[in-house]
């Protein structure tokens, strides 16, 4: 008997029950905690990466009105300075703009989190009463490879 085989009855004969009659239970049990906490570190490194791309944008339009500060500072005339002056405060402003982004951006990922997750405690599920398993999601059924049948695990060793 190659390892192949005999990996598979093993598997078969006694991890598959034993799964289905003790880990799994226990697993069941915080499946769906595991599928929140998987969606939980996404939305905090997407919320992660949104900040962080607002943050540069912010300090981009920080430094363009900055740089419109000093040029209205150096500048000939007072007509100039004014222009110059002007688009620094447009810069400002869209700075500030894009830090309202970026907090309207985090309540609305939180939102969308807040939805989901109450989406996968109610439209999720594993359910192992048949022969062949069935992950269920939002009322559509997807059957799993069947499970040994109990004279698969009851044959003796070869």
């Amino acid at each position: 008997m190659g390892i192949w085989q005999w990996a598979k009855e093993v598997t078969e004969k006694y991890f598959w029950p034993w799964f289905i009659d003790v880990a799994w239970p226990f697993i069941r049990k915080y499946f769906k905690d595991l599928i929140i906490y998987v969606l939980d570190l996404f939305k905090e490194q997407f919320k992660e990466w949104a900040s962080e791309r607002a943050k540069k944008r912010t300090e981009s339009a920080n430094q363009k009105a900055e740089e419109f500060e000093q040029r209205a500072k150096s500048a000939e005339s007072h007509e100039d300075a004014e222009k110059y002056r002007a688009v620094a405060q447009v810069w400002r402003e869209v700075a500030e703009q894009f830090l309202q982004e970026n907090e309207a951006l985090k309540i609305k990922i939180d939102e969308l989190s807040r939805e989901v997750q109450k989406e996968a405690f109610e439209k999720i599920e594993l359910d192992f009463s048949d022969e062949k398993p069935k992950l269920i999601m939002g009322g559509t059924s997807n059957d799993s490879p069947a499970l040994p049948s109990s004279d698969d695990t009851k044959k003796p060793n070869r």
